[in-house]
């Protein structure tokens, strides 16, 4: 069952200043999943439309990626919340709003606004200008914070499931 997207809590900070992070007042919606294998917290997931009965195609999901053989699919969100899944696992994934997810700054490096995709390594996304010409299977969220490297950054899931 998803979460709802209204605006629950207007506080961004406690009354000591510490900050409540990116939970409250984001809109996040969240759906639960079964994971067709490891996913680890952070990782951009997508559905497993290799699976052969339609009705699991919506049940479960694995770390996206655009290596053909890894079944690209439609992306659909950040598995969060609760740390790495394994297997036939529930796995919570935020299907739109602020989240803290893998991303590749290596070549080029990321920055904020940029659009970013799914990339050849699992669970990771990389810039636009990353993209080569390969299997980009579209927008998957934009850059709020900038990366030069392999790391989690704060980022806006830009389509909804």
């Amino acid at each position: 069952m998803a979460t709802a997207s209204t605006l629950q809590y207007l506080e961004s900070s406690d009354s000591a200043g510490t900050s409540y992070g990116v939970t409250p007042s984001n809109r996040r919606v969240v759906e639960t999943f079964i994971a067709s294998g490891a996913i680890a917290q952070g990782a951009w997931v997508s559905l497993d439309l290799g699976k052969s009965a339609d009705g699991d195609k919506s049940l479960f999901v694995v770390e996206a990626d655009t290596n053909e053989a890894g079944d690209p699919e439609a992306v659909i969100g950040v598995a969060i919340e609760g740390g790495a899944a394994a297997a036939g696992d529930r796995v919570q994934v935020q299907i739109a709003g602020l989240v803290d997810a893998k991303v590749d700054g290596s070549s080029p490096n990321i920055a904020i606004g940029d659009a970013l995709f799914a990339s050849t390594a699992a669970g990771v996304a990389v810039a636009l200008t990353d993209a080569t010409g390969g299997n980009v299977k579209g927008v998957i969220g934009t850059a709020c914070e900038a990366a030069s490297g392999a790391t989690t950054v704060l980022c806006l899931i830009t389509r909804k499931f």
